[in-house]
């Protein structure tokens, strides 16, 4: 009986287990799915340029119209606004989805209004209200509050690094101009303008005074007076502000310039 070759067949056995299975890749799918892939990015990259070029453009368009309307306006205060708004919309670009239509562009625009508003020290727009009870408007940042009691009027606004408070108190008995100012005893000259100015106005102006008031409690506070020659218009404006920023300041100022005696 012949003897089997065990050696050829063990050697068979080893050289099979060696084998690997091929595996074949279709190329046409490879490329098929790159192509999909680069598509996206490419869609997505696209319509993030032009959002971003549409925003940008008219954004700045908005800023540079703000400061024709302001433009005692600092450049430092414009650059840290555009800073801010650009750097919050580059945030709701990021947290959008990859599909951006004109509704998401359109809401983004509405923010970015609002956020102006409620940063910009410019009254120019700021929303307008009017207090027939005192016969005036004025334009007021959104944040303010607004308190009316009787023929006082006060504006609060606790947003800002300090509280600040504007109070318009209206001479409501009809009283001579003098009789009126040696009853509510502010620190005034002959000729009616008041002591020791804090700033002035850059606008020329015989309307608006301002000056400190010796018994303050606050860090700051100003007096103004509206010197109207109807004895019916006459105003005293006190401006309460505890460590107030430079900016503060510069609302303050900004809100006084926007009161509008109203026409009967």
């Amino acid at each position: 009986m012949p003897k089997k070759n065990l050696k050829n067949t063990t050697s068979k056995k080893d050289k099979n287990s060696f084998l690997v299975e091929k595996k074949y890749i279709s190329l046409t799918d490879t490329k098929a799915e790159s192509l999909i892939s680069t598509k996206k990015i490419i869609l997505w990259t696209t319509t993030t340029l032009l959002s971003l070029i549409i925003i940008t453009g008219w954004l700045i368009s908005l800023l540079v119209q703000i400061n024709k309307q302001n433009k005692e306006l600092e450049t430092v205060s414009l650059f840290n606004q555009i800073s801010e708004t650009i750097k919050n919309f580059d945030q709701q670009l990021k947290n959008n989805s990859l599909t951006i239509n004109s509704d998401n562009i359109q809401e983004i625009k509405n923010n970015v209004i609002e956020e102006l508003k409620q940063s910009s020290i410019n009254n120019s727009i700021w929303p307008t209200k009017q207090l027939n009870q005192l016969n005036l408007s004025i334009q007021l940042p959104e944040s303010w509050q607004i308190n009316l009691n009787n023929n006082q009027i006060k504006l609060i606004s606790t947003s800002s690094s300090s509280t600040i408070e504007i109070s318009l108190n209206k001479n409501s008995n009809n009283l001579p101009l003098t009789t009126w100012l040696e009853k509510t005893n502010p620190q005034i000259n002959k000729d009616y303008s008041l002591k020791e100015p804090i700033f002035k106005f850059k606008e020329t102006t015989t309307d608006l005074y301002l000056t400190n008031n010796s018994a303050a409690t606050t860090t700051l506070d100003f007096i103004y007076l509206i010197n109207s020659t109807s004895t019916k218009s006459i105003y005293l404006i006190k401006v309460f502000a505890e460590n107030p920023t430079e900016d503060d300041k510069k609302i303050i100022e900004e809100i006084i310039k926007g009161i509008k005696i109203l026409n009967k």
